[in-house]
């Protein structure tokens, strides 16, 4: 619940189905409701004077023979030269990023662009100060806001989405107006309705007033530098009692027609009333639609409901449906939230962190959904007319941050909205890998939209041409099999990708000695080269060979590729040649004669994008000492909380892990960054002003689930980094092997534990248990090879766990 005023969209509670969304908030005169959907994009690329992608050859020549180097990490080159000489200064040049020009170096576009908003009117001359209270029903999916004044007026807003249709259900009421209290020409109903789209601003006065807002200028230094067309101004009609608003977007290779989008306001209940479009008209400016609802008010008050749809050009029509009524809305939203929130959890001893999961998988099921176009840098309710970073997908860490943590909460329905984004990068992928890397498979790049390309837009270097990404895509997809084991979806959608991954790894690989790779490397193994990591510059060759991102994504990938062509029973020769690569990999990659076997399955089975390194689970002591360092050490404390979530899931994992004091950590920097509607900032709105709310934290939670619930190694862990004193519970929770968990932690122990086998497989646990099956039997124990209990399972099977 927020008491007060809400001010900006990112700041209000969100409504959605997965796939359309709304932010409310308001202004002096109105409640507003602004929508947003994953696929409304301006889809435009600068490709004038551009120049030529760079291709892998002539990046290791230009290491390897002319030295080049460049200064200036996470991006921005700011010195390059060739230490040896170059024949060609100007590529040189251009390659290294200080004077590229590539489509992306635009900041107007590929962007999201914001569909429009919904005004209800409020009476405005009410005595005394508007009291206004927001109130999400995250059970029932159900939005209440409640504007009050003291002498017993009172407006009430209740609004769902209808799960099934991307129809945002509205209904109303006005209570206490009457003889005595109302104000105006007549006792009229005081509420009225405006649906909007401005027209989208000129690239440069927008640009110049967000410099002026936030002290953040990059929009207008790329301003001063382009000629921007902005796009055709929207249109507003009327057909019958319902009023339209259509906004057209200029051809592209997605939409050779242009793409389109249509909001349609629809009255309904008894007070129906007709749109109009107000005047005087502008063809080129904003489009408006009223409803002004009709009917005789009833004493003290009267009521209504209507309705937006948004419809878009991957609709099969821009029609809306025929409306249903909002009662009815409402019923099929809490039956569709009653069923998403089967898994849950529960901290009684912490309600800001129990409200904080439930706050963000809410937002999660809002704006995530397979079929869908999932969101980039920014919730689609809430981007501006232009975003930072394009509102891109970032592929090294950004995109991937959105959705870690689905799988363990049970939601797999997210985890398919993530690879119909990875889809996007795949198109563009293959041909990278094909054209400038010469050989197969995919290579994932840095930015991608979702949209067809004509070729790479970032192809700069280095961050054009880091090899991590691919791997790192392709982890989520054998987790996803390994959670459901599911044969027909690997075969069909999971190997499809994980082949292609590795296949690029297969050829990007070289065995030294090469041409291709350092005169210092004789040593017969393979390796990576050139491999920077995160975002760093380039300096001596050898510290750009064998990036240890690079080298354990590749690691995971070539693993993953040889299990599951061995599930399908698939690609033997391809095995044969990725095991060659696994097992020779640059020294420090590959098995070394101390591993143990477990040590082994650890590294190639962990998921690579949270730890370098992970080591047998130990159960550690709690030596802290009750006391954290001072808040604004760092830049996660202060302006950049967004990229830590991908260590911290890491953490609880590794023996380093004190669940307490680890806990405790997690959960300050969390409580610095949360805002009233539950979601977390990425960075810091003095640095970067207003620029919607961030989706790469929608995982803060995953964490924390961590710390309850591991199976990463194969093997099912509960509450093996949890504190003592801290009493949890989780419900319908997944792991691999396709097992749905609930348990208890309370008083210091756990307390119960039921696993529901769903495909049959052998069940493997960490720690010492009792099993019964549904029946109350003992079921029989042993160990696997690594030394973990085991026990089998049916299809089906419930099974209880307790400590000896």
């Amino acid at each position: 619940m927020i008491e007060g005023a809400v001010l900006a969209p990112e700041e209000g509670f969100i409504l959605g189905n997965g796939d359309l969304s709304v932010s409310a908030y308001q202004d002096a005169n109105s409640i507003i409701f602004r929508f947003g959907k994953g696929d409304v994009w301006d889809r435009r690329v600068f490709t004038n004077d551009c120049m030529r992608p760079a291709s892998i050859e002539e990046y290791r020549y230009g290491v390897l023979k002319e030295g080049w180097q460049a200064s200036g990490g996470n991006g921005n080159t700011t010195a390059s030269r060739a230490t040896k000489g170059t024949k060609n200064e100007k590529r040189m040049a251009e390659l290294l990023g200080g004077s590229s020009k590539t489509p992306i170096r635009s900041l107007a576009f590929p962007c999201p662009k914001p569909v429009g908003e919904l005004r209800m009117r409020l009476p405005v001359d009410v005595a005394g100060v508007m009291k206004t209270t927001h109130r999400l029903f995250i059970e029932e999916g159900r939005l209440e806001i409640t504007c009050a004044w003291p002498d017993g007026i009172k407006v009430v807003a209740d609004a769902v989405m209808d799960p099934d249709e991307n129809v945002f259900s509205l209904g109303w009421k006005v209570e206490g107006w009457n003889s005595h209290t109302y104000m105006g020409r007549e006792k009229r109903i005081p509420v009225w309705f405006q649906m909007w789209r401005w027209k989208d601003p000129d690239f440069v006065e927008w640009a110049r007033r967000y410099a002026i807002d936030s002290r953040h200028g990059a929009f207008y230094r790329s301003a001063l530098k382009e000629s921007v067309r902005s796009l055709p101004p929207p249109i507003a009609s009327i057909h019958g009692t319902e009023g339209c608003i259509e906004q057209q977007f200029y051809p592209d290779l997605t939409f050779p027609e242009g793409f389109r989008y249509r909001m349609t306001l629809q009255p309904g209940g008894k007070n129906l009333g007709r749109c109009t479009i107000p005047g005087p008209r502008d063809p080129n400016g904003d489009a408006w639609v009223d409803f002004l609802p009709l009917g005789q008010l009833v004493e003290n008050g009267a009521k209504g409901e209507l309705s937006v749809t948004v419809r878009t050009s991957r609709d099969p029509s821009l029609a809306a449906p025929a409306p249903r009524a909002h009662a009815v809305c409402v019923e099929a939203a809490g039956k569709s939230a009653a069923e998403y929130w089967k898994s849950a959890v529960s901290f009684p001893q912490d309600p800001f962190l129990e409200d904080l999961w439930f706050a963000t998988y809410h937002v999660r099921r809002c704006v995530l959904k397979g079929g869908t176009v999932p969101p980039g840098l920014f919730l689609p309710s809430t981007v501006n007319d232009f975003s930072h970073w394009h509102g891109d997908y970032h592929a090294n860490y950004n995109m991937e941050s959105i959705y870690w943590g689905d799988l363990t909460a049970n939601h797999l329905e997210q985890t398919e909205a993530y690879f119909d984004c990875c889809d996007y990068f795949a198109d563009i992928g293959r041909k990278i890998a094909r054209d400038y890397y010469h050989g197969r498979g995919v290579f994932i790049q840095l930015e991608g939209h979702p949209m067809k390309y004509h070729d790479d837009i970032a192809g700069r270097i280095p961050l054009g041409r880091m090899a991590y990404m691919t791997g790192w895509f392709m982890t989520r997809y054998w987790e996803y099999y390994r959670m459901t084991m599911d044969k027909a979806w690997l075969k069909e959608r999971g190997y499809p990708f994980i082949r292609d991954c590795a296949l690029f790894y297969l050829d990007f690989l070289q065995k030294a000695p090469s041409e291709g790779l350092p005169p210092q490397l004789k040593d017969g193994r393979y390796h990576a080269f050139p491999s920077i990591c995160g975002e760093a510059d380039m300096r001596d060759p050898m510290k750009l060979c064998d990036g240890w991102q690079v080298m354990v994504h590749c690691r995971h990938s070539l693993y993953a590729a040889i299990e599951a062509s061995k599930v399908l029973g698939v690609d033997d020769d391809l095995r044969k040649e990725w095991q060659d690569r696994l097992d020779n990999l640059a020294s420090g990659y590959a098995r070394s004669s101390k591993m143990t076997d477990y040590q082994w399955h650890c590294l190639c089975v962990m998921q690579p994008e949270h730890t370098r390194n992970l080591y047998p689970y130990k159960p550690n002591t709690n030596s802290w000492d009750g006391v954290l360092k001072p808040r604004g050490q760092s830049n996660a404390d202060t302006w950049y909380e967004g990229l830590q979530t991908i260590w911290k899931i890491g953490y609880p994992r590794s023996n380093s892990c004190q669940p307490d004091k680890t806990y405790a950590q997690f959960r300050r920097a969390l409580y610095q960054w949360t805002h009233p509607n539950g979601l977390v900032w990425a960075m810091a709105i003095q640095n970067y002003g207003r620029a919607g709310a961030w989706s790469e934290t929608l995982s803060v939670m995953a964490p924390f689930q961590e710390m309850m619930l591991q199976s990463w190694d194969g093997a099912i862990n509960i509450f093996p980094r949890w504190p003592k004193s801290k009493d949890a519970r989780f419900r319908n929770w997944r792991a691999q092997g396709a097992f749905v968990i609930s348990a208890a932690h309370k008083a210091g122990q756990i307390a119960e534990v039921e696993v529901l086998s769903e495909k049959g497989e052998d069940c493997v646990v960490h720690g010492e248990w009792r099993v019964r099956n549904s029946a109350g039997k003992t079921v029989k124990t042993d160990r696997d090879e690594f030394g973990r209990l085991r026990f089998k399972t049916v299809s089906g099977g419930k099974y209880a766990l307790y400590v000896q």
